[in-house]
């Protein structure tokens, strides 16, 4: 059976200089993006106040609407097939509700195990109110690891392909919504062969990638350019169609620095084959029960509370377009009004709601990267290079770890610059 993933793409305009960035003009089931953009992440964990605030956002209109989740504790299973069973409360744990199911919204879940075997007869229900809560649908992703962990689980390429065509002869009856298949960063090379592979035959050109809160350094790069060459190998004239959807990438570096100024992660998607750019996950971490007492300590602050705070200033940091850096949040004033009052709703959430200022965050730099995008966007239709503007940035320009992150995204510009016009594509950046 045939697959339609109701998706259609309009015109490609590749920049010359970082062969990772291509302006794609696409239709996702009604919805038209002119890639690369960046969801923003609107999850009902957010205040309704603020929430309602990014909803109110022009950008959104440019761009989807983001909710992530990784399902691994067995207490996250239990609650979620008790909630699919009784049919109730299965928004709260997607953290969307009626309003954001009417908005461009995307739910991407990855399972530490196969859901349709850890959830029994209740598989198909996750799916009906996954396509029922999304705008965009994405079929979940099951983490891969060369063996069983906590979080990820050792399977056969055959067993993955398996999975998926089940999900999808479920998302796909009576459908027209685009459908995306997943595809793990960490997959072997022949399971990420034989995956793709299949994808090719069957013509599933939209594939969202799963960095599993990982940073983008060039190792990830690597992957990365494997995997598209793979991608261009094996559906040939039709790579062109495919779309690509990065979720779940790192935000900044986990470590505690005494400096304001962060490096960037999420920021790179875009040059490193990321049409579309999820919001950013910082992967699960924990500390051990021995060490509950002290671990700040051990980390150079002399309180849990001054290390909370740190904590809370790296998560809730915002993006400079200036230099490309992320910034401690209350040293950063955003022109913008709208970002403005936003980042000062963050900053009044305090320590204590780290976790929630952090989504805010999400939204506050989605909507910076969305609108330097549209920037950059500019200089591929004017001149067909970008890598001159990006050298430019701090980050990029006096950095050790910037300057090499620059030389893996960009090639050898090609004599003379395109004599395309600027189109006016839309008027990101606010007075």
């Amino acid at each position: 059976m045939r697959i339609e993933l109701h998706t259609e793409m309009e015109e490609v305009i590749p920049a010359k200089d970082v062969p990772g960035f291509k302006i794609k003009r696409i239709n996702l089931g009604g919805i038209e993006l002119e890639t690369p953009v960046r969801p923003l992440y609107t999850g009902t964990d957010i205040p309704s106040r603020i929430r309602k605030e990014i909803l109110s956002l022009k950008d959104k209109k440019r761009t989807l609407l983001e909710v992530n989740r990784t399902i691994y504790r067995d207490r996250s299973y239990a609650s979620l097939e008790r909630a699919l069973e009784w049919g109730e409360d299965v928004k709260e744990y997607f953290k969307v509700n009626e309003d954001l199911a009417r908005e461009n919204l995307a739910i991407v879940l990855s399972f530490s195990r196969f859901p349709n075997i850890a959830l029994g007869n209740s598989f198909e229900e996750l799916l009906d109110y996954l396509h029922a809560y999304s705008r965009v649908v994405f079929v979940p992703h099951v983490r891969f690891s060369s063996k069983n962990a906590k979080t990820s689980l050792r399977y056969s390429a055959p067993e993955f392909i398996k999975y998926v065509e089940k999900s999808l002869k479920i998302l796909s009856e009576r459908n027209a919504k685009s459908l995306f298949v997943p595809l793990d960063i960490n997959f072997d090379k022949k399971t990420r062969s034989e995956v793709i592979l299949h994808y090719a035959k069957n013509g599933y050109t939209n594939i969202w990638i799963d960095l599993k809160g990982q940073a983008i350094t060039p190792s990830q790069i690597a992957k990365l350019r494997g995997t598209l060459r793979v991608i261009e190998r094996a559906f040939g004239r039709e790579s062109q169609q495919v779309v690509i959807y990065l979720a779940n990438a790192k935000k900044v570096p986990r470590g505690l620095t005494m400096d304001i100024k962060l490096t960037p992660s999420d920021v790179l998607g875009p040059f490193v084959y990321g049409d579309i750019v999820g919001s950013p996950w910082k992967g699960i971490v924990g500390f051990s029960q021995e060490d509950a007492e002290s671990y700040w300590e051990k980390k150079g602050f002399s309180s849990k509370e001054e290390y909370n705070l740190a904590l809370f200033k790296r998560d809730a940091s915002v993006l400079d377009i200036g230099t490309y850096y992320y910034w401690h949040p209350d040293v950063v004033r955003i022109s913008d009004s709208s970002l403005e009052r936003l980042r000062e709703d963050m900053l009044s959430l305090g320590p204590a709601n780290r976790d929630k200022a952090e989504k805010v965050s999400n939204a506050i730099n989605g909507t910076i990267h969305l609108r330097e995008l549209g920037i950059i966007k500019k200089h591929v239709e004017s001149e067909g290079l970008i890598a001159s503007y990006l050298s430019e940035k701090e980050f990029f320009k006096e950095t050790d770890e910037g300057k090499g992150l620059l030389q893996k995204i960009i090639s050898t510009p090609k004599q003379g610059a395109s004599e395309r016009k600027t189109k006016s594509l839309f008027d990101f950046m606010k007075k």
